[in-house]
């Protein structure tokens, strides 16, 4: 059974270093002039395409890291909501990248590294539904990194969560992880998509659909013709 990651951004920096080596992600071969042989034939032959999102975390959570495994779910969290969310695709120990990368934070950084694919932002999904399916306290503050293989605790994650389909769903509101930004990341893998396409693969209402990709064409984020949108 996969774990499941638990990944706050709770602090500028770290909100900074999200912007800058998840949400863009990194150039992919410039991995390659850091990291060691063995681990860069496992990455090269990932498909992650020409960027690759990386996350790491310091030393004194190296026993949680060496948990992690291909599969595990990452949930980004921050301001009390689900922000984004995807899968470890590999880990790997590399102090070199790790300063490149982030710098230091008083004397230290971020040297076990691991690599997310599959990845989406989420539309805001509440923590407090988080907490509940995880057997917490609704209250309950995600503090720093956490690698969930508590097989009652993930249970009862996938009991109020779907993600048999590759887009994160809340079963008992509807609420799903669709946004423009994962609206865009469909239709820049697929060559058009009609409108039961787009609902079929976020498993979002059709009112709320509509009201996303309307924004979307309005914002010229992307285009409809001829029944379906395209990036």
């Amino acid at each position: 059974m996969n774990c499941i990651v638990l990944q706050p951004k709770a602090s500028e920096l770290a909100c900074n270093n999200f912007d800058k080596t998840i949400a863009t992600g990194v150039k992919k071969e410039l991995l390659q002039k850091f990291v060691e042989d063995h681990d860069w034939k496992i990455i090269e032959s990932l498909d992650l395409g020409d960027k690759v999102r990386v996350w790491g975390v310091m030393d004194n959570n190296v026993s949680k890291f060496r948990k992690l495994g291909r599969g595990d779910l990452v949930l980004f969290t921050a301001k009390n909501v689900i922000e984004a969310y995807g899968k470890v695709a590999y880990s790997f120990y590399c102090p070199i990248l790790a300063r490149f990368l982030w710098g230091q934070d008083e004397g230290k950084t971020w040297n076990y590294i691991y690599i997310v694919e599959d990845f989406h932002h989420a539309n805001d999904i509440p923590v407090k539904a988080l907490n509940k399916a995880l057997g917490y306290h609704e209250n309950n503050v995600i503090q720093g990194f956490t690698v969930i293989d508590d097989k009652s605790r993930i249970n009862g994650f996938y009991r109020d969560f779907d993600y048999s389909n590759g887009i994160l769903t809340l079963h008992d509101s509807g609420k799903t992880a669709a946004s423009l930004t994962s609206i865009l990341d469909l239709l820049n893998k697929y060559n058009g998509l009609s409108f039961e396409e787009i609902q079929s693969k976020t498993n979002t209402s059709r009112e709320e659909l509509e009201s996303l990709l309307n924004g979307g064409v309005r914002g010229k984020l992307f285009r409809f013709e001829s029944g379906r949108y395209y990036a």
